[in-house]
Parts: structure tokens; C-alpha cells; sequence
């Protein structure tokens, strides 16, 4: 039995190509209405190398994560803090108890 080394790849590199061709691509802010159910701010794109989400509100803080995030589930957004990057190709959603407005860009391949 022969066992064969393949080496591991960042997600931003493409395997055999080093650094591959990536593009920004801004989005709207998404307004979350208060303690409503999580809503979709970015559709799922198997391109996506990396989704970068900030709360823009002044308030009200937000969390981030699958359809099932909640006030007490999914990635914390504080007010007017710093972007959360997530690795992630599947759809990213957004929640608020008290409302706010987010905003999530992409670094995708093209």
C-alpha cells in the first residue's frame, strides 16, 4: 500500500495555483424588524471564499448564522462593531429582538 502526500489548501487558494482571483462584492443593508424570525442576508454561493457581516445600526446589537439563528443562537454582531468574516457557502441569516440594520458583503471566487 502506497500512501501519497497532497498538501492542504486555504480556502482562498485554488489547489495547484497558489493565490486564486477573488472579488469583492458589496450588498445592501438588510433592515431586521424586531424579534421576527431570522432573515436571509446573503443566498448561498459555493463561490464564496469569505462573507464579511457588520451591524450599521446605532442600537441594537444582531447575531448571524444558519436559518435557525435566534436571541440566543448564532454569531454576536455588536452595535457599530467590528465586521465578522465567516467562511461559509451556505446562506447567512440575520436576527435582531429589537431591530437594527446590518449589512454582509462577499470575497468570492469569480
Amino acid at each position: 500500500m502506497f500512501f501519497v502526500s497532497v498538501p492542504a489548501h486555504a480556502q482562498h487558494e485554488v489547489q495547484g495555483a497558489g493565490n486564486a482571483a477573488q472579488n469583492y462584492v458589496s450588498h445592501a443593508d438588510t433592515t431586521l424588524t424586531g424579534a421576527a424570525s431570522a432573515a436571509q442576508v446573503l443566498a448561498a454561493n459555493l463561490g464564496r471564499v469569505t462573507a464579511i457581516c457588520q451591524n450599521t445600526g446605532a442600537t441594537n446589537s444582531a447575531r448571524v448564522g444558519d436559518s435557525a439563528t435566534a436571541a440566543a443562537q448564532g454569531t454576536l454582531l455588536a452595535v457599530a462593531g467590528a465586521p465578522v468574516p465567516l467562511s461559509a457557502t451556505n446562506a447567512i441569516y440575520a436576527y435582531s429582538a429589537s431591530g437594527t440594520t446590518v449589512n454582509c458583503a462577499e470575497i468570492v471566487r469569480p
